[in-house]
């Protein structure tokens, strides 16, 4: 079964997320000081906390996808996750119509996407420069964690990027291991596509539904990872922002420490981490409010033409998906079939053979059709005749199989057509000619 959607009304809209731009989060996050001159601490508003913790795994703006067979997942695709982000119907302008309201969905048609493909690294596989990273914490709290990243040395075109947690607190530009053993991590090597997409989105959620088509996968080696780290510096940096600790990003992987050791246990910290890589990507993109041009409840001019889609309100319907290689065996096995069917059939037409009457009952057969005929035995040479079944003691529906056997058990049961008994019939006449018997001296 699959769905198919009937359009019911169309408009142009903007839709889609694109690629990077560290300039866009320079001057989001410019902004934001300006509207609070003389405020010692960094603005983070509270969308942005809210967002960045689950944005791979929100219907709302991210899909999973199949991993493109290049780089780390080339050679490691059943360990790779892949999360395509189409925007969904929160990052399209202007805002959706809101008459039709027998139409539930609203189609997306080739929208611009990015997809991301993780590769969950184990071991001490990247290793890092102290300039990669970067340390967030203070010394009056113990959460603190580093997060590097950089150009991947294993695989050109692709990135690394690492989480890990200070047990011991960070501060000072140092990530204290305290009285642990190991720094508690997450690693990753990741590439970025861009790729175009058709999706649905329902209009009572706005959450994505499905995506109908994908375009071919582009891969973009090119990153501003100053600009990132900035970006990434932003969310994270919790003192910075006068943020309480045990309220800031970082604290959900303090207190994970121990499910960070568990490749059974992480999953749901494993995508906060990937998450937090995502989210400079989806919200600094020309068509999102990390840039100051998007207008949000229009169409915003001068965006790059692949952001100009139709929009589609539109019914779903279902719709019954046939395979073409199982409904192409389908029809042979029916051709063989039928072809053999009607080959006896004609064969009976043409031969038109005499077939013998039985029933579905072998025991009611052998009990009624069967005819005893004389038995040579081998001692005397004499022919004698067994009892027929007639003469069962409690009769032929009462008889039961021992006493059908024990009159059988000599006799040679063979099922024969009409023209068949009268000829042996025949031959038992001339055989039953008188015998001279056997003297014994």
């Amino acid at each position: 079964m699959g769905t198919a959607y009937e359009p019911v009304f169309n408009y142009n809209a903007t839709a889609g997320v694109g690629q990077f731009n560290g300039s866009y989060a320079r001057d989001y996050i410019g902004n934001l000081q300006n509207n609070a001159p003389g405020y010692p601490y960094s603005i983070v508003p509270y969308w942005i906390q809210a967002t960045v913790n689950d944005l791979i795994i929100s219907p709302l703006h991210s899909v999973a996808s199949k991993p493109v067979p290049v780089a780390a997942c080339a050679a490691h695709g059943s360990s790779c996750d892949s999360y395509l982000l189409p925007g969904g119907l929160l990052s399209s302008s202007p805002w959706p119509p809101t008459d039709h309201p027998s139409a539930t969905v609203i189609r997306f048609s080739n929208a611009p996407s990015i997809q991301f493909d993780f590769y969950k690294e184990t071991g001490q596989g990247i290793q890092f420069r102290d300039g990669d990273c970067s340390i967030y914490g203070n010394r009056t709290s113990l959460i603190g964690i580093k997060f590097c990243i950089s150009e991947s040395q294993a695989f050109e075109g692709s990135f690394s990027a690492g989480l890990y947690v200070c047990p011991g607190g960070g501060w000072d530009n140092a990530c204290r291991l305290g009285d642990a053993q190991f720094y508690p991590n997450l690693t990753t090597t990741f590439s970025v596509f861009s790729r175009s997409s058709t999706f649905v989105a329902a209009r009572s959620n706005m959450s994505i539904l499905s995506v109908t088509s994908l375009g071919s996968p582009t891969q973009n080696p090119a990153l501003d990872l100053a600009g990132f780290r900035f970006a990434i510096d932003w969310i994270l940096d919790y003192s910075a922002a006068n943020i309480p600790s045990p309220t800031s990003i970082a604290e959900q992987f303090f207190v994970s420490q121990r499910q960070l050791q568990s490749i059974f246990w992480s999953p749901v910290v494993v995508q906060h981490f990937y998450s937090i890589i995502a989210f400079p990507f989806w919200s600094f993109n020309a068509n999102n409010f990390g840039s100051m041009e998007e207008s949000g409840t229009g169409i915003t001019p001068n965006l790059p033409e692949e952001f100009y889609v139709t929009a589609s309100v539109s019914v779903p319907h279902s719709k019954i998906v046939i395979s073409t290689a199982m409904f192409s065996i389908f029809l042979t096995l029916q051709v063989i079939l039928h072809l053999f069917i009607w080959g006896v059939f004609a064969w009976l037409c043409i031969k038109r053979p005499l077939l013998p009457a039985i029933t579905s009952y072998p025991l009611f057969d052998f009990a009624f059709k069967t005819t005893c005929k004389p038995v040579r035995l081998r001692e005397t040479q004499h022919y004698y005749h067994l009892s027929p079944p007639s003469t069962l003691p409690t009769g032929r529906l009462g008889a039961s199989d021992g006493d059908v056997l024990s009159i059988l058990e000599n006799c040679t049961h063979t099922l024969r057509s009409d023209d068949d008994l009268v000829r042996l019939e025949d031959q038992n006449q001339q055989r039953l000619a008188p015998a001279t018997p056997l003297t014994t001296r």
